[in-house]
Parts: C-alpha cells; sequence; structure tokens
C-alpha cells in the first residue's frame, strides 16, 4: 500500500519503470514477489486491534 502511495506521486517514468522492472523479473523473482504480498497480507490481517487504553479501566 505504502509502494502504491508513494508511486502516485512520483512522475510517471518512475511508475513504468517500476511496472517494466517487473514484467522482466524471471519467473522466481515474481514467484518471490507474489509469496511476498501474500506473507504481507497475512501478517495485516492477522494483527489485532488494540483497545483504545482507558477501556481498560
Amino acid at each position: 500500500m505504502g509502494l502504491g502511495f508513494f508511486l502516485h506521486f512520483v512522475p510517471d517514468s518512475w511508475e513504468h519503470a517500476c511496472s517494466k522492472a517487473v514484467v522482466r523479473l524471471p519467473l522466481v523473482g515474481k514467484a518471490l514477489l507474489l509469496v511476498a504480498m501474500v506473507y504481507l497480507v497475512i501478517q495485516m490481517k492477522s494483527s489485532e486491534i488494540q483497545p483504545f487504553i482507558y477501556f481498560q479501566f
């Protein structure tokens, strides 16, 4: 999400360069990138929302 937000504000040439870099990755690189993204999504989903500290009293 942070990378998408960052790419929104950089010049279009940077965004196209990042896209081309991902397309040029070998199959193993793309698979590792996919595994990393899935891992990050699972980590964000599993984190619990911390209640406001004053609700404990």
